[in-house]
């Protein structure tokens, strides 16, 4: 699996899956299509849900993280390994450090 830039976003085809990461929160998604009006606005779903990416047109910036290629548990159970110890980090920093 490697990081999508959103040159990799636009470039997807009709049922090709991603993986979205926000925080520890992970998503599998399968890419539907753009809206109508706007061609930087990406659809995905997951059964009955949809979800979509704005895709900024000033630098090309978006929210989350993206994930493509063939689906590897180790690779997405590292990653959430290393998310979860960020999350311990800043939580010892603020509530169990001494003034």
């Amino acid at each position: 699996m490697k990081k999508l830039t959103a040159e990799d976003l636009f470039a997807l085809e009709h049922g090709d899956r991603v993986l979205r990461f926000n925080g520890t929160k992970h998503r599998r998604l399968t890419y539907v299509g753009r809206m109508p009006r706007s061609k930087n606005y990406l659809i995905f779903c997951d059964g009955q849900h949809l979800e979509h990416l704005y895709i900024t047109t000033k630098d090309n910036t978006f929210y989350s993280e993206w994930y493509g290629g063939e689906y590897d548990g180790k690779f997405v159970g590292n990653l959430l390994v290393e998310k979860y110890k960020k999350k311990i980090e800043d939580v010892e920093y603020v509530y169990l450090t001494d003034d």
